[in-house]
């Protein structure tokens, strides 16, 4: 099934109603078939009219949803707009239950007449109006329910082309397509802001990067702090848009960087997740730089970015050319916690390179260095347990690039 609902639901219910204009000559023949409910003598012609008003008002509401991503985020953020989908959900499901309500009624009718219960009247009028709660009630969790799962569902698209984006980013940058890689990096980073929102409910599709910078702001995806690498990075991307020009490797390192500490640092309220980040790198911020080949040593970076203690069990292993070699034990081996207190930060350059893993290296093969996180608390309860991220080697520039 089409994951955009919001858009197939409109052009059913127009089909809907196209069809049923077709019928209108026989309005009068609709008005003699009288329908007894019970608690009230109607006509097919009115239960008709009730059943197409239901669903034009809910096609309307789905095209005014349309309207409001023309004027900006103030119209889009009001919370009047906000309701347009939900309700629009609960009368279009009103809509399609009603002809059974409407059926199950009128034969309710016809049992109790047939049986001759005493008080009829007075158990029509019950038995109906519960009837028209369940049905209300049925319509409203239903509308809920496809409500959610339409944001899910969405966030769920987006999250799966910001990992296809990003597998897309490390291809280009290792073909040195440095230009393609910056904006295949930018397109993750919107792919990641439009997941996340679309989880909070804020539905994304007509959103600007603007928009979606400005909605993060406010949620919390984004802090303010990650604002001068945002406008530098598309002030960048916009460079090469406008005046034609190419991307330098240092440009497209910047960008992917960028990229990958906004994505990583940005806060969640997923129950069971640590905002704990970790890397390789030949050099890091206020260190001496490794020379790989020379040095065969590398920067591990761990990082908590919560006010919050952790311990973080790490396993590393080393894979080359169909080689592949864990460590056993140790800090890098998973058997020892790197104790992080809140908002720290370890650099640490210990690691040992495998004595195979540098035979790869001097014959110029890939070589790979793949991290297992466990995050747990004080108490050594789990809290989470990551998926591996690799970092490859750049034999050129003598640095490590991101590799999911």
């Amino acid at each position: 099934m089409n994951a955009d609902y919001t858009k197939d639901k409109p052009i059913f219910v127009a089909t809907l109603l196209a069809s049923f204009l077709a019928f209108i000559a026989l309005k009068d023949n609709l008005s003699l078939i009288s329908i007894s409910l019970g608690f009230c003598q109607t006509t097919f012609l009115q239960l008709f009219v009730v059943f197409i008003v239901l669903l034009a008002v809910s096609a309307y509401l789905y095209a005014l949803d349309y309207i409001r991503y023309g004027y900006g985020p103030r119209m889009q953020d009001s919370i009047i707009f906000k309701w347009i989908i939900p309700v629009a959900n609960f009368l279009y499901i009103l809509a399609m239950v009603f002809p059974f309500i409407v059926f199950l009624a009128w034969i309710i009718n016809i049992l109790i007449k047939l049986i001759k219960i005493p008080s009829l009247e007075i158990l029509l009028i019950i038995t109906n109006s519960l009837l028209t709660v369940l049905t209300l009630i049925l319509a409203f969790t239903q509308s809920k329910i496809f409500t959610k799962n339409l944001r899910k569902e969405y966030a769920e698209k987006f999250k799966k082309e910001g990992e296809q984006q990003l597998q897309r980013t490390g291809r280009l940058y290792r073909n040195k397509s440095y230009s393609e890689s910056v904006f295949e990096a930018f397109k993750v980073f919107e792919s990641f802001l439009r997941e996340k929102l679309e989880k909070k409910g804020i539905y994304t599709k007509n959103f600007k990067v603007s928009d979606l910078i400005n909605s993060a702001l406010k949620e919390n995806i984004l802090s303010p702090k990650d604002i001068s690498k945002i406008d530098e990075l598309r002030n960048t991307r916009n460079k090469v848009s406008h005046f034609k020009t190419s991307f330098t490797k240092q440009d497209a390192d910047f960008a992917l960087k960028a990229v990958e500490e906004i994505i990583q640092k940005a806060p969640t309220e997923d129950k069971g997740v640590a905002l704990i980040t970790y890397k390789i790198a030949s050099v890091l911020p206020s260190t001496i730089s490794f020379d790989f080949l020379k040095d065969w040593k590398v920067w591990f970076l761990l990082e908590n970015h919560e006010q919050k203690k952790y311990k973080a069990y790490i396993k590393i292993k080393f894979i080359s050319d169909g080689y592949e070699e864990e460590v056993k034990e140790g800090y890098y081996g998973g058997t020892k916690a790197w104790n992080l207190n809140a908002l720290s930060v370890v650099m640490a350059p210990g690691l040992d390179i495998p004595k195979t893993i540098k035979q790869k290296a001097e014959e110029r093969k890939k070589i790979e260095i793949r991290i297992f996180c466990e995050v747990k608390d004080e108490n050594d309860k789990l809290i989470e347990k990551k998926l591996p991220v690799g970092y490859v080697y750049d034999y050129e520039n003598n640095g490590w690039y991101y590799e999911p």
